[in-house]
């Protein structure tokens, strides 16, 4: 983490941070806002809006298709913007990543009795999110203070919605989809644009930890303690008893919402124990072959693994007359990276990831966080095979920065200044 000297306004501390830090006294500078900051707070304040209009639906629109036009305007915003990198290392990597894809396409397409396209897609979808993530390596097209803009919103409308469904009796609720993917989007996004939160980016915290809390998510809880943990554990600091009340809050917050999911079965009921034990019945026959490469691709799970997880109807397939699932049904992204890629395949993943955010100058901190968030979601539901999982990540790779130091290296040095009586660092030029 880069280290800031106390130095009276208007004196430039010459260290750039992850972003452009806060703004004084709380308020954001609107002129930060980049096109790409605009087109990416309207899309989703837009389809936010969608779900708030209904309590009996999470969404009005069609996800994660209305979410793929808003990644995809992104997109074009940003490769409009100028690259910061003399030579982003674009055409490399994706070599590698258009390899690894033929490769798996073309033993698919080999397969006599092939499975439906759409299902090939949503098997391989992360490794086609890679090439999509690669054009934003050193395209400095987000800043940080419009990304608090979107964030602010965002969590107002999303305690709105949380608050209507509970108020109303609904059950787990949420603004886009279903909260354990939608969580990882607005914790990552929080924790990018805490810097830039201003003087109230604890108010706005404790806005998300209800939010977490009504959504009833085992996942989201573990994403929130790390949130939290990344923030605030900060043995040095006067507030420190403070923080670790709060996260002690957080922590029995989670205990309760994990034992209320349980009921009475105990562990054998929770659902992601059930998908854990279909698995080991799956690879309890495979070699070293299949560990390291994973089994051919779209391979189905046996007919008793199928019938048993049947009551998941949206994930079970037709085919030839015949209904089939694949690992799609285990819900966990680290259970289907596993069968469908092998560790190799899976490890090729999280290397590539790392090494876009990190060519991109992204601060070794925020990359071990997002990554924590990241892996916690894939024990739940998708992870970074998903819309949700990536935009975080895309924000990131692509966030306005200097030199390195991390989401919340800037802020920390602020509020040690605020704490001590000392001046305000001035921002950075």
């Amino acid at each position: 983490m880069t280290r800031h000297a106390l130095k009276p306004a208007g004196v430039s501390t010459h260290h750039h941070q992850h972003g452009s830090g806060p703004a004084e006294h709380g308020k954001l500078d609107r002129s930060a806002d980049t096109s790409a900051d605009r087109i990416l707070r309207w899309g989703l304040v837009i389809t936010a809006l969608s779900g708030l209009s209904t309590l009996n639906s999470f969404n009005r629109l069609p996800m994660p298709l209305a979410m793929d036009g808003v990644l995809g305007a992104v997109l074009l915003a940003c490769l409009l913007s100028p690259s910061r990198l003399s030579r982003p290392p674009v055409a490399t990597f994706s070599l590698l990543t258009s390899t690894y894809l033929i490769l798996k396409t073309s033993l698919y397409a080999l397969e006599a009795d092939p499975a439906p396209a759409t299902e090939f897609i949503r098997a391989y979808k992360a490794y086609f999110f890679l090439l999509f993530l690669a054009f934003f390596v050193g395209r400095r097209c987000f800043s940080r203070e419009g990304l608090a803009r979107t964030v602010k919103i965002l969590l107002g409308l999303t305690l709105l919605k949380y608050i209507a469904v509970v108020a109303a009796g609904g059950d787990r609720p949420g603004i886009w989809t279903e909260n354990n993917f939608e969580l990882l989007t607005l914790i990552g996004l929080t924790y990018i644009a805490f810097p830039a939160l201003g003087q109230y980016s604890g108010a706005w915290v404790a806005a998300l930890s209800l939010i977490t809390i009504l959504s009833e998510s085992r996942s989201g809880v573990v994403e929130l303690a790390i949130l939290l943990v990344a923030l605030y554990l900060k043995p040095r600091s006067p507030r420190f008893p403070l923080y670790l009340g709060a996260l002690g809050c957080a922590l029995f917050a989670a205990t309760e919402i994990f034992a209320q999911r349980a009921g009475q079965g105990g562990l054998a009921s929770v659902d992601r124990f059930r998908f854990f034990q279909f698995f080991q019945r799956e690879t309890s026959h495979w070699g070293i072959q299949e560990w390291l490469f994973g089994a051919p691709p779209l391979t189905p799970l046996s007919d008793a693994s199928c019938k048993a997880l049947s009551s998941y109807d949206s994930l079970v397939s037709l085919q030839g007359g015949d209904e089939v699932c694949y690992s799609v049904i285990l819900h966990m992204y680290s259970l289907r990276a596993i069968f469908d890629q092998g560790l190799l395949g899976t490890a090729f993943l999280a290397v590539m990831l790392w090494y876009l955010a990190a060519t991109s100058c992204v601060a070794r901190k925020d990359r071990l966080v997002i990554f924590a968030l990241a892996l916690a979601n894939s024990f739940s539901v998708s992870s970074v095979n998903s819309e949700f999982g990536v935009l975080p990540l895309m924000v990131l790779i692509a966030l306005q920065v200097g030199e390195s130091g991390s989401a919340v290296g800037r802020s920390r040095g602020v509020a040690a200044s605020r704490m001590m009586g000392g001046p305000r660092l001035s921002r950075p030029h």
